[in-house]
């Protein structure tokens, strides 16, 4: 499975890159499709026979529902436009069909997000030996395989039913991004890796594999994480197998021990426990969210990985961009840049300055690199471009296409009041870049180009025009 979503991850990231206009790239994305379909089709299946079975039988339901969907395509042919004919009039009650299914929820964005930042692990893995006191390491492992299918689908129910989940919903259509509602969706797409966390660190694991949990610290851990209600999402946990006991009409009551177990697979209780406490011993509560497997790495007290470069690298999905990320952050301590960690919504990023003062200001920054919902893009700022243009007419092609973009730029842009956004001519085009709220270059650089980029903002230098 997580090969299988890989492939068509790094499938879906080339096809966004793909020029559409050109007939090289829409071959390329032929030649790619193939040798996807003679990947999959030519591996041999090693792995637990029940589940790929499920597999099979999911992928067979949603044949039966979804149509096939092929791409093609069409040679050029002549044709006319409708002339004065309004929308409504060409295409009738479609659009208050679109418009009846335009809401997207913020708690459905973010808790997207959370489901891409589920990691990928590895079929064998490294698990200290001090958890395996309490089982044995492929029990563990089956276990930690169990609990991240329920991370894997417990997001994907908030996406479909969110009010099923007992999650408030707020229309993106009605609420901006700066908007409390719009905030409190952020933090609510936590809600439930913060419920399995608080069950996992409070309660204590018994010789039968079931949590036993004392009602009044559940009650004072559920609260300072704001979780409220916990009752009603034990009740939703029941959809995924997880037994809950010892309530009292339904409810939490003070002065009793409740029971947390889940009878498929008794293993999974004890990943859910040995994750919990290592996550809240060191700090790691993101890593708990995201079911990092390196978590069981080092002993109870000891998290040593997601240092540096990888605190943010570890949640790109191809190797190639997490090499990149780490040769781009090697150069630029080499030529003596600081840097500090920021955190962005969106994701985690490490901002690299030329002096030390700006980056304790954090200020200035020359370049950002960025997880954006888990994709790498990697920002400078050029603020003179008159230098540094011959050296980019000389750079190879695929370096150049990132120079010929251009934005519509922001609002100060349209007001006139715009002191960040450049102008400057390339291949015969005139380009403007905005640099309000972010550096004003933003690409995705490989293993063979970065150094054009870092060169490129180095040779520019930082004066204004």
């Amino acid at each position: 499975m997580h090969e299988l979503r890989s492939i068509v991850l790094e499938f879906i990231r080339q096809i966004r890159k793909l020029d559409f206009e050109s007939e090289a790239d829409i071959k390329l994305l032929y030649e790619k499709a193939k040798d996807i379909e003679l990947q999959i089709g030519g591996a041999d299946y090693s792995g637990n026979s029940a589940i790929a079975d499920r597999l099979f039988e999911v992928t067979e339901k949603l044949d039966n529902k979804v149509p096939d969907i092929m791409i093609v395509r069409i040679p050029k042919f002549r044709a006319v436009t409708s002339g004065a004919m309004a929308y409504d009039e060409l295409f009738g009650t479609f659009q208050l069909w679109q418009e009846t299914h335009n809401d997207y929820y913020w708690i459905e964005r973010w808790a997207q997000l959370r489901q891409i930042e589920l990691m990928a692990y590895p079929e064998k893995f490294p698990i200290h030996d001090v958890y395996q006191t309490i089982c044995s390491q492929e029990e563990l492992t089956r276990g930690f395989q169990e609990l991240h299918e329920i991370f894997m689908q417990c997001y994907a129910d908030i996406l479909n039913d969110p009010r099923g989940m007992l999650l408030p919903v707020y229309a993106m259509s009605e609420y901006d991004y700066f908007s409390k509602e719009a905030r409190a969706s952020r933090e609510d797409s936590y809600k439930y890796a913060k419920i399995f966390y608080v069950l996992g660190y409070t309660g204590e694991l018994d010789q039968a594999g079931e949590l036993l949990i004392q009602a009044g610290k559940l009650k004072a851990q559920c609260k300072s994480l704001k979780i409220t209600n916990i009752h009603a999402f034990l009740n939703v946990l029941s959809n995924y197998g997880i037994v809950t006991e010892g309530l009292v009409n339904g409810k939490i009551k003070s002065g009793t021990t409740i029971t947390v177990s889940f009878p498929d697979n008794k293993n999974m209780i004890a990943a859910l426990h040995i994750l919990a406490v290592k996550a809240a011993r060191t700090d790691r509560f993101k890593d708990f969210c995201r079911l990092n497997y390196k978590l069981l790495e080092g002993d109870w007290s000891t998290a040593e990985y997601g240092r540096g470069v990888d605190a943010v690298a570890v949640l790109f999905h191809s190797e190639q961009d997490r090499a990149t990320a780490r040769l781009i952050h090697a150069e630029l301590i080499k030529r003596n840049y600081y840097y500090n960690f920021q955190d962005w919504n969106e994701g985690p990023q490490i901002r690299y300055y030329k002096k030390e003062s700006d980056r304790n200001r954090n200020t200035k920054a020359s370049f950002w690199l960025t997880s954006m919902d888990t994709e790498f893009i990697f920002y400078f700022r050029i603020k003179q471009m008159d230098g540094v243009l011959p050296y980019i007419q000389k750079c190879p092609e695929s370096v150049i296409k990132n120079f010929m973009v251009s934005d519509a730029g922001c609002a100060n842009r349209t007001s006139g009041t715009c002191a960040s956004g450049i102008s400057y001519r390339l291949g015969g085009r005139t380009i403007w870049r905005c640099g309000c709220c972010n550096p004003n270059f933003q690409v995705t650089p490989s293993v063979d180009d970065y150094l054009y980029y870092i060169d490129a903002v180095d040779m520019a230098g930082n004066k204004k025009q």
